[in-house]
């Protein structure tokens, strides 16, 4: 992983957001994801995570859980198209709605 001396997206995960800013990882969580369509025509709130305990809590659980995510994910393919992620054999199934949804 590159880390930029700029700020820099990481990753938009519906509502959270994880940027490096010269080596200082800093995390905003909003209200929606940023996409033209959420952008235009009505106010968006993102806020950044300060507290190290929050900022913890959603890079090493919330975000990683999405990552594992077999599922109900999509990973974009070297042509630009989608192919939805599934449980390699021997695998567990990771659907992260119902993982984060139990967490705690």
């Amino acid at each position: 992983m590159k880390i930029s001396t700029s700020p820099v997206l990481l990753g938009a995960i519906w509502s959270t957001v994880v940027f490096f800013n010269g080596g200082h990882e800093q995390i905003y969580l909003g209200s929606a994801d940023l996409m033209e369509r959420n952008l235009n025509r009505r106010i968006e709130l993102l806020f950044p995570l300060e507290n190290p305990e929050h900022i913890r809590y959603v890079r090493e659980d919330v975000l990683e859980t999405y990552l594992r995510d077999n599922l109900l994910a999509y990973k974009m393919q070297s042509n630009g198209k989608y192919e939805q992620k599934q449980p390699e054999e021997g695998e567990q199934p990771v659907n992260v709605q119902d993982r984060l949804m139990h967490m705690r």
